[in-house]
């Protein structure tokens, strides 16, 4: 379709026809009763009917999203040549945009373009969609006015992982950010890298905060989760220090802290995202598809132990896409000095579905959680597994519905380390 109406003054006669053959376009589908409007002021997120609340009319008042160029939440593929847009752009600026669209594509495969507001939906599919809709309002905002390099979201993400790959701290990530909003006053950035993290967790990679005993005893999680002392050495699970009377009033507003947290991240998602992602879906078959032509030892699949485990689990391996995972852990001194008396476990799973060339990349291993210091947990370790444990056994028993990009379904996914 033609879209050079796009550029031209609101006012005009032929951006007036071109938002016309637009909602045309959009309204084709006779089971559509409203869609995302895709003015600068709804940044489609807003829903609405072409009769009751018009699209129109937003449209001419306040203009369309000049980004929004690619029409994939109105009914027009994602699959199309540079050729059919009517707009002059440049190559780079349609394929950062692109990557952006494909990111949420493969964050949210569940996402259906034609939702309605009023159908009813469960929670945390509700949550998704709320989550989504943040994500393309600020994929779908320019990073100031005339940009079309950046989006708000597409230079977040790129800011965040020139963080991550350059290991730039969170105090050094929060000056960048005050630089660049003194800098560039009208530029759409995160007020702090506080929302710049809350952007990120949108895409679902969070982690969860578990009291630990000091004396690494037992976890506050499932049924202990409201103790507050330990069940075995009954110690406490706060901190405790030491105040006169005077500050006794403040303390005790004070939230208080625990004496020792473990970080841990959810396994199911990330395995999920292995197979939602369109670079990484294909390959979690590998291990099945591929043929070993020489008999040598290249994989885990050539050894006798994967071979006998599908013997006697025929079920498990009937279908190449459930997960197999080799799990690690070793210490480190996050420190860099031998001299300070510290040492941090992580807890790191491979998952062996990869060819060998992709499960031993930095980028393929999946961190399970963080056994925080100072000294080594040695036979603790079993304590501070046991949310891993559990989420194995279920991945084992029950299975997880995951959405296969590769193949564009729903299965039932299953896990084993």
């Amino acid at each position: 379709m033609d879209k050079s109406w796009i550029t031209k003054h609101r006012l005009s006669k032929d951006y007036r026809t071109g938002v016309k053959d637009f909602l045309d376009f959009a309204f084709s589908d006779i089971k559509k009763e409203m869609i995302k409007c895709p003015c600068q002021r709804c940044c489609l997120v807003k829903y609405k009917h072409r009769v009751e609340v018009k699209v129109d009319d937003d449209l001419i008042c306040h203009g369309i999203l000049p980004t929004y160029t690619n029409w994939y939440l109105h009914g027009e593929q994602l699959d199309f040549h540079e050729e059919t847009i009517g707009l002059e752009s440049e190559s780079n600026v349609d394929h950062v945009e692109n990557q952006t669209i494909n990111l949420l594509g493969d964050a949210f495969p569940s996402m259906d373009n034609s939702f309605n507001e009023s159908a009813s939906m469960p929670t945390d599919q509700s949550k998704q969609k709320e989550a989504f809709d943040d994500l393309l309002a600020d994929g779908n905002q320019a990073l100031y006015e005339g940009c079309q390099a950046f989006s708000k979201l597409s230079f977040t993400l790129k800011l965040y992982h020139i963080k991550c790959m350059s290991r730039i701290n969170d105090k050094g990530m929060s000056l960048i950010i005050d630089l660049l909003k003194e800098a560039f006053e009208h530029a759409k950035l995160p007020d702090s890298f506080n929302d710049m993290k809350k952007i990120i967790r949108k895409f679902g990679f969070n982690y969860e905060s578990i009291h630990v005993c000091p004396n690494d005893c037992m976890l506050y999680w499932g049924d202990d989760a409201s103790r507050d002392t330990c069940k075995v050495c009954k110690s406490s699970r706060w901190k405790t220090r030491i105040v006169d009377d005077s500050v006794e009033e403040k303390k005790k507003k004070k939230k208080q802290q625990a004496a020792k947290v473990r970080r841990y991240f959810p396994l199911k998602p990330r395995l999920q995202r292995l197979f939602m992602s369109s670079k990484t879906a294909e390959f979690m078959r590998w291990h099945a598809d591929s043929e070993n032509k020489d008999g040598k030892l290249r994989h885990p699949r050539d050894g006798n132990a994967w071979k006998a485990f599908n013997q006697q689990f025929l079920d498990f391996a009937s279908d190449p896409r459930n997960v197999r995972l080799g799990l690690t852990t070793d210490g480190f001194n996050p420190f860099g000095s031998m001299s300070t008396n510290y040492s941090v476990w992580p807890v790191i799973l491979v998952p062996f579905n990869f060819p060998p060339w992709m499960s031993m990349k930095e980028t393929s291993m999946i961190l399970s959680m963080i056994i925080p210091g100072k000294h080594m947990p040695s036979n603790d370790i079993d304590i501070y597994l046991q949310p891993l444990i559990q989420e194995l056994k279920e991945l084992w028993h029950e299975g997880v519905s995951t959405f296969d990009a590769s193949l564009k379904e729903t299965f039932c996914m299953r896990a084993v380390s």
